[in-house]
């Protein structure tokens, strides 16, 4: 899906004065040695109409962009029903196929749909019991950074595509400025570092600064999900047990 924000100029032009320079790669297909460590990143197909990445973040919960669940068309957010989670999906095969149950998207988002609140969690149900393992969020991440963009971008969603020695070079607020492209497609997509214990979620890719057509391609922004969860998961049971 188009990466539809835009940001405020002073964000944009934020000096990085003492962060180191950052030469991130080309965006690659990953190996499949790469996609099956970290299958808890896929596909999510929305309503049989487009597709964003997304994250087990739980063993049930799937962790993404909010603007992935807005029907662009009504304006109003997918039923879960209509979101289906497909963990380490390449090339017509997934580890697991995991139906949404339901979904939350970040208080304030659909009133006031900033990149700031831009991020939605997603209990699934439906084999679940055979899903990868998740991949946990990590604590609060300052610029300097070293992480990897994953995603399923528009130009290659049958397999995982992999974006590495990207860095965080600004963070203001919850939002991180990085050196990984966003391009459409790739909303939902994690940011991920290598932690002492295994990789770990540091961000969800949520815009592309600057992107003007016909490229639509520009600097990733990303939000950081750690303060967010809390109220997500809060009112995501209380929607489930309004039912």
């Amino acid at each position: 899906m188009y990466l539809a924000f835009r940001l405020l100029a002073a964000f944009l032009a934020m000096a990085l004065l003492g962060v180191p320079s950052a030469s991130a790669e080309a965006r690659a297909l990953s190996s499949e040695a790469q996609q099956q460590r970290l299958a808890a990143i896929g596909r999510l197909n929305i309503g049989g109409q487009g597709h964003c990445t997304a994250t087990l973040i739980a063993p049930d919960l799937a962790l993404t962009a909010a603007h992935c669940l807005i029907n662009r068309r009504t304006g109003v957010a997918w039923r879960a029903e209509r979101l289906t989670f497909l963990p380490g999906w390449r090339m017509g095969e997934a580890a697991a196929v995991l139906r949404g149950r339901s979904a939350a998207l970040a208080a304030g988002y659909f009133d006031a749909p900033t990149p700031s609140r831009d991020l939605a969690l997603i209990r699934v149900g439906e084999g679940a019991e055979g899903a990868p393992a998740p991949i946990p969020v990590a604590n609060a991440v300052s610029p300097g950074t070293t992480v990897s963009a994953f995603s399923y971008g528009r130009d290659r969603g049958e397999a995982l595509s992999v974006q590495s020695g990207c860095a965080v070079v600004a963070r203001q607020g919850r939002l991180l400025r990085t050196t990984c492209d966003a391009l459409p497609g790739i909303s939902g997509a994690p940011l991920i570092r290598e932690g002492v214990d295994g990789p770990e979620l540091v961000g969800v890719i949520v815009a592309a600064l600057g992107a003007e057509p016909p490229a639509l391609l520009g600097p990733a922004l990303a939000v950081a999900p750690q303060d967010l969860l809390p109220t997500l998961r809060r009112d995501l049971e209380a929607a489930e047990a309004a039912r």
